[in-house]
């Protein structure tokens, strides 16, 4: 079988579902990573990356009634599993 594609992923692949017509396709690995490809040439367009390790990064937080996100403030991407340990602000 020869290879036509490649895309690195964190993680092994556990699941993939692929859009209403199949350009493109979410994966999701064993280390709780999304990614979101395209199917012909597996170029990642938006991915959602676990962190599995303590990160000092100036965050802020989207809500909209019961809608919360992190956001990361330099590159503007959802950070998931957060737990705060330090000094956190709330208003």
């Amino acid at each position: 079988m020869q290879i036509i594609a490649n895309s690195e992923l964190l993680g092994s692949n556990m699941s993939i579902t692929f859009s209403n017509d199949y350009t493109h396709f979410f994966t999701g690995t064993n280390q709780s990573n999304i990614y979101w490809l395209f199917t012909e040439k597996l170029l990642r367009s938006f991915e959602i990356l676990a962190i599995m390790k303590e990160l000092m990064m100036l965050l802020f937080l989207i809500t909209i009634q019961t809608f919360l996100r992190l956001v990361h403030q330099m590159n503007f991407e959802q950070v998931p599993n957060l737990e705060c340990l330090g000094s956190c602000v709330y208003e």
